[in-house]
């Protein structure tokens, strides 16, 4: 089965969509350390990710994956809304 953006919970949605201020200003993608990277990585890891394959945040580029994702999913909830109103 494809997973979807509205897979995430709708509580989360609008979590994400309230961080996009501070993903646009970081300089090199997600910081290591960061309660909202963690954050991130857990609703990439239980939501998002096409495989079962567990991102660590450790990882510099599975850091730049999640970002990505992060930032597509923001778009997809500002174009249709959060609540998935096509």
């Amino acid at each position: 089965m494809k997973k979807s953006f509205y897979d995430v919970p709708e509580e989360d949605r609008e979590e994400i969509v309230q961080l996009k201020p501070w993903l646009l200003q970081l300089p090199r993608g997600l910081p290591q350390g960061d309660d909202r990277t963690r954050y991130l990585f857990e609703i990439y890891n239980e939501y998002l990710s096409k495989s079962n394959v567990i991102q660590e945040e450790s990882c510099a580029s599975c850091r730049g994956k999640v970002f990505r994702k992060t930032i597509e999913a923001i778009e997809t909830y500002e174009f249709y809304g959060v609540h998935g109103e096509y």
